[in-house]
């Protein structure tokens, strides 16, 4: 009987240590979560600029107008932008006055590391009868996005007002 009792020392012994590594692993596995989600990267509207006129001859003036748009990672590691969009809405109740045709500035899969800006742009022509005055436009801006460490893909949707008044040039 006492040559058992060491052996089931040693068996409660090793069950003990196969508890405390499970829980280690466990703790580990969580904290590991927990560190992606805040070591990722965040992209942001950092701001939209627009300019807008008529160009062309007096009978068929068409309006121009371009948006730049600049994003932020405000993140701790770098983006991998795989997608960006700007589309444009004329606000409901603007008479007569609708969107012709809308040109993105496209590029390849980009680079943004932490802290950095990119920018991108988007040219927008408008019917003649917009040229009445000032109108209301929806931008809205959708950002595809991966974490160049891990592969996570993320996405962001933000929407922007904007009022334009007309230059003739």
């Amino acid at each position: 009987m006492a040559s058992e009792s060491p052996k089931w020392i040693a068996l409660v012994l090793s069950l003990i240590a196969i508890v405390v590594s499970g829980l280690s692993w466990w703790e580990s596995h969580r904290n590991r979560i927990i560190a992606e989600g805040v070591n990722r990267p965040i992209l942001v509207v950092d701001s939209v600029t627009s300019d807008w006129k008529i160009t062309g001859l007096v009978a068929s003036k068409d309006i121009w107008g371009s948006f730049e748009v600049t994003t932020r990672n405000t993140g701790k590691v770098t983006a991998l932008l795989t997608n960006h969009d700007a589309t444009a809405k004329i606000e409901p109740g603007s008479q007569h006055c609708e969107i012709l045709q809308q040109v993105s500035e496209l590029e390849p899969t980009v680079d943004i590391a932490s802290g950095t800006t990119f920018r991108f742009g988007q040219s927008i022509r408008l019917s003649p009868e917009c040229k009445e005055g000032k109108f209301r436009l929806l931008l809205t801006i959708e950002l595809k996005y991966r974490d160049a460490t891990s592969g996570q893909e993320y996405s962001s949707v933000d929407l922007k007002e904007f009022t334009q008044p007309l230059k003739h040039g």
